[in-house]
């Protein structure tokens, strides 16, 4: 890296078998000001970089193969960034993410959003979130914040319970931009009834998954004439959903398994 005039790098794509030397976070943060992508995924770096928030130009943050790692607070400083991954981890974010109004994209392994309860719905201009446990104390403030998200276009929530059903089909409601949809209900001795109920569903969705018990098939899935695929887990259904879903022409994908 010391052969790089990196004041004049604008991308960094960071490749390494082993652990990265010490000197690596500092020389980042410090002579890469003018980032505009730092891409760590294919890497084996466990430290995020201290002063992450100096490299206020950056838009692209992928930490993915992160095994350990905690999000800085100093990452609220970056005002720029649009996509922030961080699929490696199991991380609980903290409430500096809320103050990233320009994030577009915040992808993750098993992300927690406790931290950011009352700040989830001021980040507008998200369209994708993928991988979020609502699995904990709180989770229905989180949920109704998730409604204020009117620009999402990729929602993936593992963990649902049951009871958070119907706020969770509140608020998804609320989504008319909505392609691709992903809802896993918790395990407790068996998976939750996850019946939600889209009003105005949206019409754009094209791709959607459920792992859940459902006590009937969904009136409004037949209805989502622009389905590509769709994908059901565990729904114990005792009426064969194919008579209801033979309307759908655009259909290419169905997946029914384990006891769906």
């Amino acid at each position: 890296m010391s052969c790089i005039k990196s004041s004049h790098v604008r991308s960094l794509l960071v490749f390494t078998n082993n652990e990265s030397p010490p000197s690596f976070e500092n020389k980042t943060t410090k002579n890469y000001k003018l980032l505009r992508v730092l891409d760590c995924e294919s890497s084996s770096i466990r430290k995020v970089p201290e002063n992450l928030g100096n490299i206020i130009h950056l838009k692209y943050l992928s930490l993915g193969n992160f095994i350990k790692c905690e999000i800085l607070q100093s990452i609220g400083i970056l005002r720029n960034l649009e996509t922030l991954n961080v699929s490696g981890a199991v991380l609980e974010l903290p409430k500096e993410i809320s103050k990233l109004r320009k994030l577009r994209h915040l992808i993750g392994y098993r992300l927690s959003l406790i931290q950011l309860k009352d700040g989830i719905g001021e980040m507008t201009s998200l369209q994708t979130l993928r991988n979020v446990e609502i699995d904990m104390d709180g989770a229905e403030k989180i949920i109704k914040g998730l409604g204020k998200l009117k620009e999402m276009r990729d929602l993936r929530l593992i963990d649902v319970r049951g009871e958070d059903v119907i706020i969770l089909s509140s608020s998804i409601n609320e989504m008319q931009h909505l392609e691709k949809l992903v809802v896993k209900s918790r395990w407790e001795e068996n998976f939750e009834v996850i019946d939600l109920e889209l009003i105005s569903f949206p019409t754009t969705l094209r791709k959607l998954t459920l792992r859940g018990i459902l006590q009937k098939l969904p009136e409004w899935i037949p209805k989502l004439h622009n389905l590509v695929e769709l994908k059901l887990y565990e729904s114990c259904l005792t009426e064969d959903p194919l008579k209801s879903l033979n309307c759908l022409q655009h259909l290419l994908s169905l997946t029914l398994r384990d006891h769906a």
